[in-house]
């Protein structure tokens, strides 16, 4: 058995007969269209098939604008128009980094709008950092499907800074590093050291040596601290979009006994009834006592 055209289209390159006798046309267009015959013929007789063929305009779409930079908060609108065949239905699908949307599941950020027939928009509300990625639309028709795709960036306050190592500690002092985090498309323009005792009320800024740590810096030191008390530390970073997420807290670390050179002076002052009251205050040495003196206590009389 075996089929044949009834058409001069078979002696066009781009149509031939495959083996099993099925009929391919390469590149179709408006002109391909008809009824084509397949006529099976044996001993025993003939029987024949009819298809008839409709070839329609592909699909084209545009999706805008094409890349977007936004910072957090904002809004945006992303256009998808489609030409297509008039006689053909068109459905649009949004995805984002190539998962479909569930508008249901994304807390109102995401609306799906059909301006008209021929193209859709997506509204996106109050962007997150998290919305950043390609954006895709995608058409499809009976015959076709055609996608566009578009980049997101989005701008905002730095992400949380690495790992807060202390590495050195002194009675007043302790020196940290840590390593930058994320700058979420906006350089890092200075960070904040603070710090937790059990004798503060919460995180507290702490005063720093430099007293500005640029964002390029990945150590400071910690000044005015009290002597054997524990700390833990963060860092928290800044950009021109925010203040972000501080860092993990570092470990528990006690500062040392405050140094013989800055031992607190006592004056004493006799008062009635036998008390005695006691004044504290700090004093500060410019050369070693103990290689001038022999002083080892206080006398009280």
């Amino acid at each position: 058995m075996s089929c044949g055209i009834v058409s001069n289209a078979l002696h066009k390159s781009r149509i031939t007969i495959l083996p099993h006798g099925s009929l391919r046309i390469l590149n179709a267009s408006k002109s391909d269209e008809g009824r084509y015959l397949c006529q099976g013929v044996n001993v025993f007789g003939s029987a024949e098939i009819i298809a008839s063929v409709s070839v329609k305009e592909p699909t084209r779409i545009e999706l805008t604008p094409k890349k977007i930079e936004l910072t957090v908060g904002e809004s945006i609108v992303l256009s998808c128009k489609a030409l297509h065949d008039s006689t053909l239905d068109v459905t649009f699908y949004w995805t984002l980094n190539g998962q479909p949307i569930d508008f249901e599941k994304e807390g109102g950020h995401f609306e799906s709008i059909k301006a008209q027939a021929s193209s859709a928009d997506l509204m996106i509300r109050n962007i997150l950092l998290m919305h950043a990625g390609r954006y895709g639309c995608r058409v499809q028709t009976a015959a076709d499907t055609v996608s566009d795709e578009t980049e997101l960036l989005v701008r905002g306050p730095p992400g949380p800074p690495g790992v807060v190592i202390v590495e050195e500690i002194t009675d007043t002092t302790a020196t940290l590093s840590w390593s930058p985090g994320a700058d979420n498309h906006s350089p890092i323009s200075l960070y904040n050291l603070q710090a937790r005792s059990p004798f503060s009320l919460g995180w507290q800024t702490v005063k720093t040596v430099p007293d500005v740590i640029s964002g390029d810096m990945e150590s400071a030191m910690a000044v005015e601290l009290n002597p054997w008390v524990e700390y833990e530390f963060r860092v928290v970073a800044t950009n021109k979009i925010g203040t972000g997420d501080p860092s993990a807290p570092s470990r528990v670390i006690r500062t040392n006994e405050a140094a013989f050179t800055k031992q607190r002076l006592y004056f004493l002052k006799h008062i009635p009834t036998t008390l005695v009251k006691v004044f504290f205050m700090h004093i500060h040495f410019s050369i070693p006592l103990d290689n001038h003196c022999n002083f080892t206590s206080i006398k009280m009389n």
